[in-house]
């Protein structure tokens, strides 16, 4: 290509990293980053596919169809066959070819210590969660449970059957 080599920026690597380089080395370790390696992969594939699909939607609703269609649509067919290799793969490592408790346990701590929601870096914000994924559920449930009682109640009442149920889910 013609371009000069890079040199390598050994200053910048974290000391986590250069754990897992040296342990990587060990016997059964390879296996342990393999399976850390799908597992990240089919959770940020899976958030992929949530996060077209909502784009998509809302290009959609916004009528932008040109964009939708022809940019976003393609783009998230691609998606679940992302995350399909991954949880495969994953389970395939986990189920044929054997992982050792000792390689399981591992693996549970490392992921734990190692992978978080984006923009969740805080003790705080760790705590906030909980009340951003009701929220989020509240929405999701308040919305489906609408439309089921719209379809349902000629009267459209669905609003009021939602309500009702969210309360419950709070309780």
């Amino acid at each position: 290509m013609g371009m000069a080599p890079a040199s390598t920026d050994l200053a910048g690597v974290s000391a986590r990293t250069r754990l897992v380089g040296v342990l990587s080395h060990m016997p059964g370790m390879l296996d342990v980053i393999r399976l850390l390696y799908y597992l990240t992969g089919a959770a940020t594939a899976r958030s992929a596919v949530v996060a077209y699909s909502r784009l998509l939607d809302g290009l959609r609703a916004m009528g932008e169809h040109a964009i939708a269609d022809t940019v976003i649509a393609p783009i998230q067919r691609q998606d679940p066959s992302h995350f399909a290799f991954n949880r495969m793969s994953a389970e395939a490592l986990v189920g044929e070819e054997q992982l050792r408790d000792w390689q399981l346990r591992l693996a549970r701590i490392l992921r734990r210590r190692s992978f978080e929601l984006v923009g969740v870096s805080t003790r705080r914000q760790r705590m906030e969660v909980p009340a951003y994924i009701l929220a989020a559920l509240e929405d999701a449930i308040a919305l489906s449970l609408a439309r089921e009682g719209r379809s349902r109640l000629s009267d459209g009442k669905g609003f009021l059957v939602a309500r009702a149920t969210i309360r419950r889910v709070r309780q």
